[in-house]
């Protein structure tokens, strides 16, 4: 009994403080309650307040705005033209009349005159409902909600009243007539814009547009006469709201916002604040920093070419200052947010997909630019170091110089049988010796040649004289044909390559909407019901499908691969699936079909200390494998320098996603205009790891082999080496990549004739080996039995392997 007592106690002590805790909770989450109603209530009152003021505020500033002739349309046009807030717009007006001196009772008597003709009509309007309704709607639900000619009619009767008193006034004087007509013109028109933006029913977006533009017209010109600390309120609002639009709504959008709000401003400031807008638009995705600081900039240019430089000191500050307030605000993400610009048929899914679409894209096309300006400065950088190297004189063209200095001399003199005769071995050290001076120093000193020698030369001050004409005269002659340096100014090729990986990136984020209507169909057809579907993406596509109900998901993921890889026609990555609540979202990507293996082998010749064939395999980051096999035509340092920098060249651009015929183009270029003659082969191979595509590039190249399965294919082309031309001579061979493909490339010294390649076509039929650096060496050893002349050879074999 004592253990069941203490059981039964236990539990009720449990009980008893279950019970307490859960009170406690209660309690708790009910303080919590009624704080975070309190807080909202407090934030809704402070919300409707910071309303009421701004309508207050604009109000005042509207009807302190005097437009043609000394007429105030905007002030009586908004009051018309207000649904709920007549009331505010009312008072604003009011406190604006008490200034107006002399006129004070007038507006007043007219603003209380349009705000008690609009309660009539507005009781008016509901006895008429009245008539057909039961008496508990004879009272209307909201007050001021007459039709738009009711309110049209209001603002006529009460604008031609106060035009009509002053004209009487004042003994009517054309000035006042002529603010007659003004203001019947102006005011229905301001009146119809504000009419749209307070208006409930659905407009068209042209129309809404206008109307927005005109209220930031308005509100911009009301700011003219008001200073702040200084600085003009009214530049400062046309360039924020100018910046704004263009960040928001592009370079359209804010060019013509800046036009209306330049105007606003005055006449002359229309161009400058439209231009404003246009270059925001254009660099704001690139820099928010930098555009802002391109805005300020292109005004003030404007400015000082409209105004002179008195625009330094009315226009540079409100430039400055609207720049330093938009910046934080921009950066932030502080901007308020509004879609009154967007197409109308842009839906709720389409906003999400070009959000997704814009990210990707611009997270993509950044990298992208990146890599190509770090492409283009390591260029630069060994460019200029070469243009450097190419305008110094070789030690044998100084050899040359001096010896020829010394033989203009030499040949008249009678002692030049004992100089290069009994004492040739002196003269040819002082030749010697002046020729290290004149490379180490760039001129020749008196001082400089041995005592001995100036004791017996007659002719020594003329020889140093003439060898150090000579040397000026030849380092002119290489400045002057050293253009290396045209390649940075070949702006025209450049912008081609920009171009074209601009264009080349917006296919590859195209939406295409009939792939996602048949993936949308097809993830039906498996019994999942996604909430929308997105694909874009040309060669790369990249699916997204989100809105499942994760117990819809029947199938695992190698499943809806293979299904959505069917209506493709391209292979998949797995899908990714998250977790959002209850609904599940999953992405797929296009990823590389094949992979690929590759092995090379490359022999100098003995009698060379340099190759002039350079090889280069490299991978960029959309999946596309190159293999380049570069030949310097002749042979030494030079043919050597050609080629490795055609390889660099072609690697680092290639890397960087620049296009393969523009990259070609550019480097022929650039090695026509070095200083002296050169040229080189380029072989490049390109093998689109996604799609199966594969290329050749060829200019002067030799040929090359496709192995398939026992089968060889000969492919080859008849075109010159880059650097012969002035156009680019190359042609491109475009195949199919296969399974257990094995692509043979190799320089001319390899094979250097079709008779020559008898042999070459033998070894890779009957005598192919699996192992690929094997069978690499071993055709570099065959063609150096075969061939009789000797050359740089260099031997690549690439095979294609299908990925599981």
């Amino acid at each position: 009994m004592d253990d069941n007592n203490k059981s039964a106690n236990l539990k009720s002590l449990f009980k008893n403080g279950v019970q307490i805790y859960t009170q406690s909770l209660r309690e708790a989450f009910s303080n919590i309650i009624k704080e975070e109603n309190k807080r909202l209530l407090l934030k809704q009152i402070s919300a409707f307040l910071a309303k009421k003021a701004a309508i207050l505020l604009v109000s005042y500033l509207f009807g302190s705005a005097s437009a043609l002739f000394d007429t105030y349309p905007f002030g009586l046009s908004l009051l018309c033209a207000a649904n709920n807030n007549v009331f505010a717009v009312y008072l604003g007006l009011v406190v604006s009349a008490l200034e107006k001196r002399g006129e004070a009772t007038a507006f007043f008597l007219i603003y209380t005159g349009a705000l008690l003709i609009r309660l009539a009509f507005s009781k008016w309007m509901s006895d008429s409902k009245g008539l057909t309704k039961s008496k508990e709607s004879l009272v209307p639900e909201k007050l001021f909600c007459e039709p738009f000619s009711l309110r049209l009619l209001t603002l006529i009767l009460t604008s031609t009243s106060i035009s009509l008193a002053r004209l009487i006034g004042d003994g009517f004087l054309y000035y006042d007539l002529f603010g007659l007509f003004a203001s019947v013109v102006i005011s229905p028109l301001l009146f119809c814009a504000y009419y749209v933006i307070n208006s409930t029913k659905s407009h068209s977006k042209p129309l809404l547009q206008l109307a927005y533009l005109t209220f930031a017209f308005s509100i911009i010109y009301s700011l003219k006469l008001y200073y702040v600390l200084g600085f003009s309120a009214c530049i400062i609002a046309a360039f924020l709201v100018t910046l704004y639009v263009s960040k928001k709504f592009g370079v359209l959008h804010g060019s013509v916002m800046g036009l209306f709000a330049g105007l606003a401003c005055s006449l002359e400031m229309a161009p400058v604040f439209a231009l404003i807008g246009f270059v925001f638009g254009t660099l704001s995705s690139y820099s928010l920093f930098a555009s802002v600081i391109a805005s300020c900039l292109t005004g003030l240019l404007f400015g000082v070419a409209a105004d002179g430089f008195s625009a330094f000191s009315t226009l540079l500050p409100e430039l400055a200052l609207s720049g330093a307030i938009f910046l934080p605000l921009a950066y932030y993400n502080l901007l308020p947010k509004t879609d009154v610009f967007v197409p109308e048929s842009v839906s709720r899914q389409k906003k999400l997909e070009e959000a997704l679409i814009n990210e990707e894209k611009l997270r993509d096309s950044t990298l992208q630019l990146k890599e190509m300006s770090e492409s283009f400065e390591t260029l630069s950088h060994t460019i200029a170091t070469l243009s450097d190297r190419f305008k110094r004189p070789d030690i044998l063209d100084l050899k040359e110089i001096v010896e020829n200095s010394f033989n203009k001399y030499c040949k008249k003199c009678s002692l030049s049988g004992v100089c290069y005769g009994k004492e040739c071995t002196k003269t040819f050290d002082v030749m010697g010796k002046l020729t290290n001076n004149l490379n180490e120093k760039g001129r020749i000193e008196i001082a400089d040649i041995p005592g001995y020698m100036g004791e017996k030369c007659f002719n020594l001050l003329k020889i140093v004289s003439e060898a150090n004409l000579l040397y000026s005269k030849h380092l002119e002659e290489l400045i002057r044909l050293d253009k290396a340096s045209v390649f940075a100014a070949d702006y025209k090729a450049m912008s081609k390559l920009i171009f074209e990986a601009s264009k080349i990136n917006d296919l590859e984020y195209e939406i295409n909407s009939e792939l996602s209507s048949k993936i949308m169909r097809a993830l039906k057809y498996m019994d999942i019901d996604a909430g929308g579907v997105l694909v874009y993406g040309n060669r790369r596509k990249r699916i997204s499908a989100w809105g499942m109900s994760l117990s819809d998901v029947k199938y695992g993921a190698p499943e809806i691969r293979e299904a959505l890889e069917n209506i493709c026609e391209t292979r998949l990555s797995l899908p990714e699936f998250e977790i959002d609540g209850e609904t599940l979202s999953m992405t797929l990507e296009s990823e590389r079909k094949y992979e690929v293996t590759y092995a090379s082998a490359d022999n100098k010749m003995e009698s060379s200390d340099y190759s002039g064939d350079t090889s280069r395999a490299f991978e960029n980051k959309s999946d596309y494998f190159y293999y380049l096999i570069s030949d310097g035509m002749g042979s030494g340092r030079e043919a050597a320098m050609t080629s490795r920098l055609c390889a660099m060249f072609i690697n680092k651009l290639l890397s960087a996603g620049c296009d393969k015929s523009i990259v070609i183009e550019l480097l022929n270029n650039f090695i026509r205009n070095k200083s002296r003659e050169c040229s080189a082969t380029i072989d490049l191979a390109e093998l689109d790891l996604i799609s199966g595509k594969g290329c050749f590039v060829k200019s002067g190249a030799a040929p090359s082999y496709i192995l398939r399965e026992k089968n060889l294919y000969k492919l080859q082309s008849k075109t010159l080496p880059i650097g012969i031309l002035k156009d680019t001579d190359a042609e491109v061979i475009n195949f199919e990549l296969e399974d257990g493909d094995v692509i043979i490339m190799f320089s001319d010294g390899v094979a250097p004739s079709l008779e020559d390649g008898v042999w070459l076509t033998g070894l890779l039929c009957f005598e192919f080996e699996d192992d690929l650096d094997k069978m690499a060496h071993k055709i570099l050893e065959r063609a150096s039995k075969n061939n009789t002349k000797e050359d740089d050879m260099t031997v690549a074999l690439i095979r294609i392997v299908a990925r599981d």
